[in-house]
């Protein structure tokens, strides 16, 4: 499928996927960055990689990004419109408000998708690669304020969360609370153009009054 093809499909709802935010087709995906903007290693690197030079060369302008705000760019090769690009803070010894810029962090991105009235977003786990926040820390931190945001219909576009592997999906699905209502959905049909982007995921959706 096209990029241009991909962009027009819509996402709807909640879900956790166990994926590459790369392969999502939204409007704005996340990025984990570092402090320069110029790519690095892990979800990072492999951003720049399928956007491309263009995304360099844009990210050169921008002069750098503070820890826990963030900036944004166009999505150049990637099937999403934007990237927003978030600095997670650097965990030290708990005693530097790490926890508060990480939760600092997550609400920059939503309020950016908000201000932008983006209909969806995906974004990874932050802090867990070269921040180096445990992942039951920094997943705790992310469902916390991502939950806030759709409880108190602050944002309410779709929000998809990238998962490296089962497990650590498993572990957003154990600090969601028991309104939301959770299913598998397993496989994917060929000629399916409402799922491209996960070969395996679980939807969240909104308690029954709220669908």
């Amino acid at each position: 499928l096209s990029i241009r093809r991909q962009r027009q499909m819509c996402i709807r709802d909640r879900y956790i996927t166990v994926d590459s935010v790369t392969n999502q087709c939204v409007d704005a995906i996340v990025n984990n960055a570092n402090v320069t903007l110029l790519g690095g290693f892990g979800i990072d690197g492999e951003i720049h990689q399928k956007a491309g030079s263009e995304l360099f060369n844009e990210c050169k302008t921008l002069g750098g990004c503070k820890i826990a705000q963030c900036k944004m760019t166009n999505g150049y090769h990637l099937p999403c419109h934007k990237i927003i690009h978030a600095v997670a803070p650097l965990w030290k010894d708990g005693n530097e408000l790490e926890e508060q810029l990480l939760a600092t962090c997550y609400r920059n991105v939503l309020n950016l998708a908000v201000v932008n009235k983006f209909k969806s977003i995906a974004l990874p786990c932050l802090g867990i690669m070269q921040s180096s926040f445990h992942k039951e820390q920094a997943t705790k931190i992310a469902c916390e304020t991502i939950r806030q945001y759709i409880d108190e219909e602050i944002y309410e576009g779709d929000i998809i969360v990238c998962c490296d592997s089962k497990n650590d999906a498993d572990m957003y699905h154990s600090l969601l609370p028991e309104k939301y209502k959770i299913y598998s959905l397993f496989g994917r049909k060929e000629n399916d153009l409402d799922d491209v982007t996960a070969v395996s995921y679980t939807h969240l959706t909104l308690p029954t009054n709220r669908e």
